[in-house]
């Protein structure tokens, strides 16, 4: 997995061998993404008895800080091949302090 800040944004790459896209499922909050994915594979068993397999249910989960918030409006994602891609822009910077006029009654 790859998580790169760039000027505008946040780019993560994550490589999800033997998942389809339906597979995965992203949120976005404003100070996180939370990436989750699972897939259970079942074998058809037509004769004879499996000694050894190394296929059945594989699941994976990260949830990523970002350390200034996004825009979660503006999340985007692309499953090929086995990546999937996010782009998370930062959110507009907020406002600073304003001075308030004080008016009399």
């Amino acid at each position: 997995m790859d998580f790169v800040e760039k000027t505008d944004g946040y780019e993560v790459q994550v490589t999800l061998p033997g998942f389809e896209s339906k597979d995965v499922e992203l949120a976005a909050t404003p100070n996180e993404i939370i990436i989750h994915a699972q897939t259970k594979h079942e074998t058809k068993k037509e004769e004879g008895t499996e000694l050894w397999t190394e296929f059945g249910s594989n699941e994976v989960y990260r949830r990523l800080e970002t350390p200034t918030p996004v825009d979660v409006d503006k999340v985007n994602a692309a499953f090929d091949k086995g990546v999937l891609r996010i782009t998370a822009p930062k959110a507009p910077a907020a406002a600073g302090q304003k001075a308030i006029a004080v008016q009399a009654a």
